[in-house]
């Protein structure tokens, strides 16, 4: 699974790729209205949707990368999290880790997390997204 967001103009967006072992995939582009959202919320909640639908798919065992190296240090606990917001989203993240079997996080350089990023920025335009990628809207 890929994740990215970033907050926009239009507000947070984000993007999630789940690659299924026969390399089918599934897209989400996320509309995030939260007041008081920043980047690294943003990239919370897009991890956080990711592993919540990994979960309802019934997937076990997931490879999760992400490029932002906030994220990825404090849900692996090289980072502490300052921030109350962050923390309860990691939180959320380690209870979320109980229901795989195997769940690996990791940091990757934000070129190959191209796919995701490119569904962050689909979504701050106010066209609707390709037929092939599902948009979600948190209020």
């Amino acid at each position: 699974m890929y994740f990215d967001g970033s907050l926009m103009l239009q507000g947070a967006r984000a993007g999630v790729v789940l690659v299924c072992p026969n390399r089918n995939q599934m897209r989400y582009i996320l509309h995030v209205n939260f007041e008081g959202t920043t980047n690294n919320l943003a990239e919370y909640k897009s991890l956080v949707h990711g592993l919540r639908t990994a979960v309802t798919h019934g997937v076990r065992r997931l490879v999760t990368l992400g490029d932002s190296e906030l994220v990825v240090g404090q849900v692996m606990k090289a980072l502490a999290c300052r921030d109350h917001k962050m923390e309860a989203y990691c939180d959320v993240v380690r209870k979320l880790e109980a229901k795989f079997d195997g769940l690996e996080l990791r940091h990757i350089p934000r070129t190959d997390n191209e796919e995701a990023d490119s569904l962050t920025r689909i979504g701050s335009t106010q066209d609707m997204p390709p037929g092939s990628v599902f948009l979600d809207k948190l209020m």
